[in-house]
Parts: structure tokens; C-alpha cells; sequence
């Protein structure tokens, strides 16, 4: 019993030991544990005692050790892990000076972690800066360097005489950061000039933004440099900018000396590397092992390698490395990358990848509807038995590899396209293309140890592009010939090197429309021979060139349904002596079928639109000389006129809007009867609902006469020579009141017609319109003799009414301008109707209300002949046909404001069986 009791008393004492240093590695920051060194009045003593530091408000520190470096770094743990507990508070670390030390916190521990999570913003700046000689970067960790659940993260003008301007560490995670993470103008002496490590840095699901900016590296990694595995993954978007090395690597370095590192940059929904250099090698990226997989858009822009012996413009491969490169959900471009040659006055060449000493591609793929843009040539280096399957997709299942890889110099100036290697691309390795697309464009170049194509594949070449090997031979069963590259005049070149390397064309040789429009092309306009294919072998050309199994007529893909309509025919020579097989194309033009934005027929249809304006003049200068207490005098109203026609299979509809003003003058004769003349402005635009619109403006005038009689028919029966008795003659009207309406209208249209083509130039032409209108109508007014709460007479109306309207012909002012005829309207019509009215002289408001059915017993429908200015061929444009019958609902109403000033407003709806019309006019009367 008593050799039990020390016992007890050691258990005790090593317990409360452990649990007494358990309570000192755990610290809490609040906002008074914040320093600033431009006001404190003492000096910060860097903190060590504790692992674990948690939030509890937002903490700043602002030049610890000013006048005086700090002794260490600000946070420093020897033995454990390093944590930092954000809670989402804020955490500043600016302008520090910790002497030859990391400046924020360093993690010293063999393989202990230094961890930052949970904070709103992490932020540090200048920490150290340039201006500190001795400076060894912001965060340094024997183990790693973790970030997780940030929403702002930035480093900003940090600096190391070491490696990683920011963060070193044996590897580095950044995580889950919310809003944004920035690095940027970080720089090192070494290596790394925002982040370094040694076993890799990883940049996964991250929803905010990363960017890594401005920041420079003396030997290696511009932004970043690694020498493990590293995976930059799943993120929302990585964006590298202006980021400089002056060894390897502008923005990302991976590479181990005497090992291998490898570089996974996967499912990122936006990846940029724009105008990042280096020094010797890799403008963005430089790497033994890079596996490059888009999860979005993905571009290298403007990178550029600036040495001697300058490689990779975008991309180095080094000796012995590769390269997948995988467009899985989304494009991937190369454009403007280039290498500049120092120590000479050449301009910079352009350069996507370069391939080291035998270095290979292990694969190149796009899914379906997505490709791989090279708008700047691939070099490789060495050699590579390995055979690059070009959209190779797993075996046993269908492949999802069916996109495009694209070769061309579209985007080359006229310059750069002088120099050959601008243009040619080299795989030192043999290629076959297994699915989905390969197509060269704009003279480009490309080479391979040998060319093998499966059927279901489809190789794309412009005239003027080349396909070459350098020790093998060329096999191609689907060939498609870019029918828009035709007017270069220089055939493809398939040319395979070496003794015994055959050429074998076989399938169909597809003559192929990628735009969809090139029959739209005018050098289809005549007969017309071209160079189309040209095989060379440099041994015997009757062995080595097999083309028996190619079909001998060309295939278009697709159809030629619009535009030149024509035949093609193929013919091979032979020229033993340079061993060489060349095709030539012949085409013969048949026709030309316009499609359905050349046929437009707004042109014609802009002719309803006058027919709707002067009927709609004619309607209100009607109503305008109706006033009640109307004698003489000046009025002026707005019109307003909508026609809309429904559209069919056959005809697209059109609107037709138009507004201006009227003025009008109007006098009674002494025998009360009615003049009126008035003279209208309009702008109107008509617009097809297709591809063309045209603005017009109008200038019309009106002639209106109103004579008013009044008919005796028991004074004529009775004083006559009819035999009615007089009882019957008393059963007439003693008077029945009638007016005849006669009236006359011109209008002058200039018009301007653009044409937006989807496709083509836009076209635009300019013509006039003619109109001139009639009209006859009878009125008999008759007052109800009971009355009525809301009419107190109708008068039945019938009108006959004629438009006639010319179209003066014009041409189009483009090469892809179209010559019009002239045409015309006509329309003879007779509306049958009653008009209900409210109000009797002397009242100081009336309003009407009057219905008609509206026959088109003659009419000339509009049309025209257009032609192709270019080649002569011609087509019928129809306009469109409004139902002949409709019903047209009018009203109006007067307000008399004074003996001086009368108002008035008239509206009216037009409906067809096709097509609707709506008028809304609101004037004013001043009577003298």
C-alpha cells in the first residue's frame, strides 16, 4: 500500500503537465492584440508559445519592426503544427521586417503544417519587400502551407531572396475560397516568385476567383515552381497574366532535377495565360510532365520566350516529357504565342508548343462540339516510336473524341505568314487521326513521322496547306477539301519523304462548305478550272501514289441548295520524271438558285406600307372636315399608322410603322359646300421579319370636296310627269338630305434598304415611291326621330376607292448587291358601311362610330425582278397578298374648346384574314 502512493502522486504531475501545456499552445487574437508600428509606442515581440491562434475580432499588424528588424518571424512554432482560426474575421499582415526570416509565420517542425482557415480576408502585403535585402518571403512551413475557406486571399508585393517571393513550403493547398484569392507583384531571387515547393502545390474547388499577376521569378516559375506532382483543378477561374521567369516557366515551372514532376491542370471553368515570358523556355508553362484537360474556355494568349535558343512560346515539354492535352469541356486556343531569337534583329516567330528531345504527345482529343484551336505552329525535338492517336477514345464504347483540331494561319499577318516557320507544325512521332476532325487551314504545314486516318474520321485541308511525312508513308480514306480556300489557286500538298513511303487516297474526296454559304461565293459565277490535289513521292510514282479506291466524281458536303448550282469533275496527270500526281477540278456552272435572304420581298412590300399611309391621310382628312360648328379655318393633327402581316411558310410577313404630322386648311362655299386641302410629313420604317428594314420618309397632300344636296322627292312626284296618286306621293320624305365626297391624293416616298445578311456584306439601296389615291362616296345622314342615349343619326356610306403605287427601279451598292425593277400596286376597292353619330349643332362634344366591309374587287399585287449584279442571274420577288376582304371599325369624336379652337381625335382597326392595321390620330382646329 504505501509503494502505491508515489505512484499516484508521478501519474498526477505528468497529467496536469500535459494538460498545463495543452492550455499553452492555444492563444486567442482579439482586435486589441493588433499592432502598429507608425503609432505604438513600443515594439512587437514575435510570438512562439502557442500552436493554435483563434479569432475573435479582426486583427491588423502594421510595420512590426520598423527602425528595427524583428528578431523573428511575427508567428513562429518549432514543434507543431502552426494554425491560425479565422472564425471569419480579418486578418492584415503589412510591411513587416523580420530580418533573414520569413516575415509573417514560418512552421519549423519536421513535416508540421502551417494552416490558415476560416477568414473573411487573409491578407499580406509588402511582407517583406524589395527594400529588405535579406528578406526570406511571408509564410514558410518545413511541411505545408494550407489555405481552406478563405473568402478574400491576397499576397501582394512580397519578396525572398529565396525561393517563393510569398509562400515555400514542401507543398501548398489552397482551397474553397470563396470570392477571390490574388497574387500579385510577388517576386524571387530563386525560385518561385509567388510560390515554391518541392512536392507539390495544389489549387482545387474554389469557387472565386484565382489570379495570379506581375509576379517575377530570377531563375524559375514566374508565379509558381514546383519540382513534384501538382493539380490545379475544378476551379471557377485560374488566370495567369504577366508573370516573368528568366529561366523556365513565365507563370507555372514543374520540374525536378535528376526526377520527374508532373503538372495536372483539369476541369477549370476559365483558364487564362495571357502575356506571361520567360527567358529560356515555356512563355506560360514549363514542364516534364503536363496533362492539360478544360473543363471551360481555356486560352494561351500573347506568351512569349525571349533567349538564344528559345522553345515553347506557350507550352515547353522537356527532353524525354508529355503532353495530353484533352478539350473535354471546352475550346482550347493558342493564338499570338511567340519565341524571340535575342542576339538578332528577326521579328518574334510564332509558337504554341514545343516538344523537347524526345519528348511525345500521348494524346490530343476534343469531345464533340468542342476543339483545339493552334493558330501557332507545335515544334518537337528528337524522335518517339509512340504513335499520337489524334481523338482516340476508349475501346469497346463509342468515343466521345469526335471534335476538332485545327491547324491554321488565319491569324497571321502578312508579314508573319512570309516565314515558313510560322507555319508548319512537327510531330516527331507517327499520328493517326482516330475520330472526329483534323483540318488545316491557311497555308499551314503539318509534319509527322508517318499519317495513318480511320474511316469515321474526316482530315480537312484548304488548298495551299500541306500534309507531310519524314520517313513514312501518308494513308487518308476520308479526305474533305475546304470548297472557300478554292480561289487560292494552289492544290494540297501530300508529300510523304523517304524511300518506299506510299500515298494511299481512298473513300470519297468531299468537297466540303464549313461556312455553309460558299456556292454564295461569286467566283462559282462562271466555268472555272482548279489545282486541286497534288501527291509527290520520292520514288516511283506509279507504286508508291494508290488512289483506285477514290471515288473519281467529288462529293459536296453539304448539298449546294442555294447559290451557284453547277457540276464537278475531277481529272489526274502524271509526271513520272518528279514523281508526282496532280488532281485538277472543273466546274461547270448550271445555274443559281437565290436563297431566302437574297429573295427578300420587303422591297415589294414597303408598297403596302404607302397604301396604308394615304388611306389613313384620306380617313383623317375626312373626319377633319366634320366638325359640328366647323366653318373655315387651320387644323393640324399627328397620324400614326401599325401594319403588321402574319408570316407563312412561304412569305416571312413584315411591319410596317409610320408616324408624322398633317396640316390642313378647309372653307365652306356659299352653297355650303366643303374644301379641303392638306399636306402631310410621315417617317415610316418597314422591317421584314428576317434580315432587312428600310426608313422612309413621305411627303403626300389631299384634295377633299364635300357637295351637300338635298333631294324633294313629294315636290318632284307631284310636279312631275309620274301618275302616282297623292296619297301615295305623301307616304315619301318631304326631304332626304345627301352628300357626295370626292377626293384626290399623292404622296412622295424616298426610301433606304439595308439588307443584314447572316453571312454575306451587307447591302443597302436607296429608291423613291409614287403614289397617287382616289375616292367617290355617298352619304345619306338620317336623324332617328325617337331618341337615342348614345346616337341621334346614322348615315349609311358606300365609297369606291382606288391606290395606285409605283416603285422606281434601283441597284444595291455592294459586290453582293442586287439590281430591282421597277413595280407596282394596284387596288380597287369598295367599302359598304354605316356611321352612327352623337350630338347636334351647337353641343360642344360629339363623337361617331362607323363600321364598313371593305371588298378589293381588282387589285395588281406588288412584285419585282431582281438581279445579281455580278453574275446577271435573276428571280421573282412576290409581295406579299392581303386578304381581300375586310372590316373596318372607325371612330371619332370633337371637342369644342372655344368659338376659337376645336379638338379632335380619330382612331380606326383594319382587320384582314392575314394582317392587322391600327391608326390613332389627335389634332386640333383653330376656326376664324
Amino acid at each position: 500500500m504505501k509503494s502505491s502512493i508515489p505512484w499516484v502522486l508521478i501519474s498526477s504531475m505528468i497529467a496536469f503537465s500535459c494538460y498545463s501545456h495543452l492550455l499553452a499552445t492555444e492563444a486567442t487574437l482579439s482586435t486589441a492584440d493588433s499592432f502598429d508600428g507608425n503609432t505604438a509606442s513600443g515594439t512587437f515581440t514575435p510570438l512562439s508559445s502557442a500552436s493554435t491562434y483563434s479569432l475573435s475580432g479582426n486583427v491588423f499588424f502594421t510595420n512590426p519592426g520598423k527602425g528595427a528588424a524583428l528578431s523573428d518571424s511575427c508567428f513562429k512554432q518549432d514543434t507543431e503544427n502552426l494554425t491560425f482560426l479565422g472564425n471569419g474575421h480579418s486578418l492584415n499582415f503589412s510591411f513587416l521586417d523580420s530580418g533573414a526570416h520569413p516575415s509573417a509565420a514560418s512552421s519549423t517542425g519536421a513535416n508540421k503544417n502551417l494552416i490558415f482557415s476560416d477568414f473573411s480576408l487573409l491578407r499580406f502585403d509588402s511582407s517583406p519587400n524589395v527594400k529588405i535585402p535579406t528578406g526570406l518571403g511571408t509564410l514558410s512551413s518545413a511541411g505545408g502551407v494550407n489555405f481552406e475557406r478563405i473568402g478574400r486571399l491576397i499576397f501582394s508585393g512580397n519578396f525572398s531572396t529565396g525561393d517563393g517571393g510569398a509562400i515555400k513550403g514542401t507543398s501548398c493547398s489552397l482551397s474553397e475560397v470563396s470570392s477571390e484569392a490574388i497574387f500579385t507583384d510577388n517576386s524571387s531571387s530563386t525560385k518561385g516568385g509567388a510560390i515554391a515547393t518541392t512536392a507539390g502545390t495544389n489549387i482545387t474547388n474554389n469557387k472565386g476567383f484565382v489570379r495570379f499577376l506581375f509576379n517575377t521569378a530570377t531563375t524559375s516559375g514566374g508565379a509558381i515552381n514546383d519540382e513534384s506532382s501538382s493539380t490545379l483543378a475544378h476551379n471557377k477561374s485560374l488566370y495567369f497574366e504577366r508573370n516573368s521567369a528568366k529561366t523556365t516557366g513565365g507563370a507555372i515551372s514543374s520540374s525536378k532535377t535528376g526526377g520527374s514532376a508532373e503538372l495536372t491542370l483539369s476541369n477549370n471553368e476559365n483558364l487564362i495565360f495571357l502575356e506571361n515570358s520567360s527567358g529560356t523556355s515555356g512563355g506560360a508553362i514549363s514542364a516534364q510532365k503536363l496533362t492539360l484537360s478544360s473543363g471551360g474556355f481555356t486560352e494561351f494568349r500573347g506568351n512569349n520566350v525571349s533567349s538564344a535558343t528559345p522553345k515553347g512560346g506557350a507550352i515547353n515539354i522537356e527532353s524525354s516529357g508529355e503532353l495530353n492535352l484533352s478539350a473535354e469541356g471546352g475550346n482550347i486556343i493558342f493564338i499570338r504565342n511567340t519565341i524571340t531569337s535575342s542576339g538578332n534583329t528577326n521579328p518574334p516567330k510564332r509558337n504554341a508548343i514545343n516538344i523537347g528531345n524526345n519528348g511525345k504527345f500521348t494524346e490530343l482529343r476534343a469531345t464533340k462540339g468542342h476543339a483545339i484551336f493552334f493558330y501557332d505552329p507545335i515544334t518537337s525535338e528528337g524522335t518517339s516510336s509512340d504513335v499520337l492517336q489524334i481523338n482516340n477514345g476508349p475501346v469497346g464504347t463509342p468515343n466521345p473524341y469526335e471534335g476538332t483540331i485545327l491547324f491554321s494561319g488565319d491569324t497571321l499577318t502578312s508579314a508573319e505568314f512570309k516565314v515558313a516557320e510560322n507555319l508548319k507544325s512537327s510531330f516527331t512521332q507517327p499520328v493517326n487521326l482516330s475520330g472526329g476532325k483534323l483540318l488545316l487551314q491557311k497555308g499551314v504545314t503539318l509534319e509527322s513521322t508517318s499519317f495513318n486516318q480511320n474511316a469515321s474520321s474526316l482530315l480537312g485541308m484548304d488548298l495551299g496547306t500541306t500534309l507531310q511525312t519524314t520517313s513514312g508513308g501518308i494513308t487518308i480514306t476520308n479526305l474533305g477539301i475546304n470548297v472557300d480556300s478554292l480561289d487560292l489557286k494552289q492544290p494540297i500538298q501530300l508529300t510523304a519523304k523517304g524511300s518506299g513511303s506510299k500515298v494511299i487516297v481512298s473513300g470519297n474526296l468531299n468537297l466540303i462548305d464549313f461556312q455553309g454559304n460558299i456556292y454564295e461565293n461569286h467566283m462559282f459565277s462562271h466555268d472555272q478550272l482548279f489545282s486541286l490535289l497534288k501527291i509527290t513521292v520520292d520514288a516511283d510514282v506509279s507504286t508508291n501514289v494508290d488512289i483506285n479506291n477514290l471515288t473519281p466524281s467529288p462529293t459536296e458536303t453539304p448539298s449546294s441548295e442555294y447559290g451557284y448550282q453547277g457540276k464537278w469533275t475531277v481529272t489526274w496527270a502524271t509526271d513520272t520524271t518528279k514523281n508526282t500526281t496532280e488532281a485538277t477540278a472543273t466546274w461547270t456552272k448550271t445555274g443559281f438558285v437565290p436563297s431566302p435572304e437574297r429573295k427578300s420581298a420587303l422591297l415589294c412590300n414597303t408598297l403596302w406600307g404607302v397604301f396604308t399611309d394615304i388611306r389613313s391621310l384620306q380617313q383623317l382628312v375626312e373626319v377633319g372636315a366634320d366638325g359640328i360648328e366647323h366653318k373655315q379655318g387651320f387644323w393640324i393633327s399627328s397620324m400614326t399608322n401599325f401594319l403588321h402581316k402574319i408570316g407563312t411558310e412561304e412569305c416571312k410577313g413584315f411591319r410596317h410603322t409610320s408616324g408624322g404630322y398633317i396640316i390642313g386648311t378647309s372653307t365652306h362655299t356659299p352653297k355650303d359646300d366643303l374644301f379641303t386641302f392638306a399636306f402631310c410629313h410621315l417617317f415610316a420604317r418597314d422591317k421584314d421579319c428576317f434580315i432587312a428594314h428600310n426608313n422612309s420618309r413621305t411627303y403626300g397632300g389631299t384634295l377633299f370636296f364635300r357637295h351637300s344636296h338635298t333631294l324633294q322627292p313629294q315636290n318632284y312626284l307631284t310636279f312631275g310627269r309620274a301618275k302616282l296618286p297623292e296619297s301615295a306621293i305623301k307616304k315619301f320624305p318631304k326631304e332626304i338630305p345627301l352628300a357626295l365626297d370626292l377626293q384626290f391624293s399623292f404622296s412622295h416616298s424616298d426610301n433606304h434598304m439595308e439588307t443584314h445578311y447572316t453571312s454575306l456584306q451587307e447591302t443597302e439601296g436607296s429608291w423613291s415611291n409614287e403614289c397617287i389615291a382616289g375616292s367617290i362616296g355617298l352619304n345619306l345622314p338620317i336623324s332617328f326621330s325617337d331618341s337615342h342615349p348614345l346616337f341621334q343619326s346614322f348615315v349609311p356610306q358606300m365609297k369606291v376607292e382606288m391606290v395606285y403605287i409605283s416603285q422606281n427601279s434601283f441597284f444595291e451598292n455592294s459586290v453582293e448587291g442586287r439590281g430591282f425593277s421597277s413595280g407596282r400596286l394596284l387596288n380597287l376597292s369598295i367599302p359598304i358601311g354605316a356611321k352612327f353619330v352623337h350630338g347636334n349643332v351647337g353641343e360642344s362634344y360629339t363623337y361617331d362610330l362607323a363600321g364598313f366591309f371593305v371588298a378589293d374587287v381588282y387589285r395588281n399585287n406588288p412584285h419585282s425582278l431582281a438581279t445579281l449584279v455580278m453574275s446577271k442571274d435573276s428571280w421573282k420577288i412576290q409581295g406579299e397578298n392581303l386578304s381581300r376582304q375586310a372590316f373596318l371599325l372607325r371612330g371619332s369624336n370633337n371637342y369644342v374648346y372655344n368659338s376659337k379652337c376645336e379638338l379632335f381625335g380619330h382612331y380606326a382597326m383594319e382587320l384582314r384574314g392575314s394582317s392587322r392595321n391600327y391608326n390613332v390620330d389627335i389634332g386640333t382646329k383653330l376656326r376664324f
